[in-house]
């Protein structure tokens, strides 16, 4: 199973190399190229949760999520958009057990990076990251197709950051003034 501890950790430092280093564990995040099977989706997903209980079928028409005893299934059109609507049938097969979340750090990319966690591991992270967690990740939803309609200029800015006080040199009101050299 993927390093919850890890993920934190990523979350907490909140850089851009740190969430490079997170997208690049193929045992923790999954890649969706636009052009995959959409059946590939679940192998991909199934490869980072490791439930031994996600898989999918597919036609040229449909594409079912099977997840335990539920299942989701995704109309097929030949097309990029086809990738979102099969992500959708993959969180509605998982919930309430997991759900898979977009990182806006792939964004440009032709492939899109997703974490999958439980509801609990979610909000704990959400917690932790505050502001910056809507710079971070996106919740798949079908008003917005990932794959389609998703472009870098839709991303939250990211929250600034406080700066430390002694960053910002000496608290001018100990100064002295510039003919005083000493004491």
């Amino acid at each position: 199973m993927m390093d919850f501890d890890k993920i934190l950790g990523v979350f907490r430092e909140d850089t851009n190399r740190a969430f490079l280093r997170l997208m690049g564990d193929r045992g923790t995040v999954f890649w969706v190229p636009w052009s995959l099977r959409d059946e590939r989706i679940a192998a991909l997903c199934e490869a980072t949760i490791r439930s031994g209980r996600l898989s999918a079928r597919q036609d040229d028409a449909m594409v079912e999520i099977v997840f335990g005893d539920r299942s989701a299934r995704a109309e097929l059109a030949d097309e990029p958009g086809d990738r979102h609507r099969t992500l959708l049938a993959l969180n509605l097969a998982l919930a309430p057990d997991f759900e898979a979340r977009f990182l806006w750090d792939s964004t440009g990319s032709d492939s899109g990076a997703f974490l999958t966690l439980t509801p609990d591991q979610w909000r704990e992270i959400e917690a932790l990251a505050g502001a910056s967690f809507a710079h971070r990740v996106l919740s798949i939803t079908p008003e917005l197709n990932i794959f389609t309609q998703l472009t870098p200029r839709m991303r939250p800015p990211a929250p600034q950051r406080a700066t430390p006080k002694d960053s910002a040199g000496p608290d001018p009101s100990q100064r002295r003034p510039w003919w005083r050299f000493w004491g």
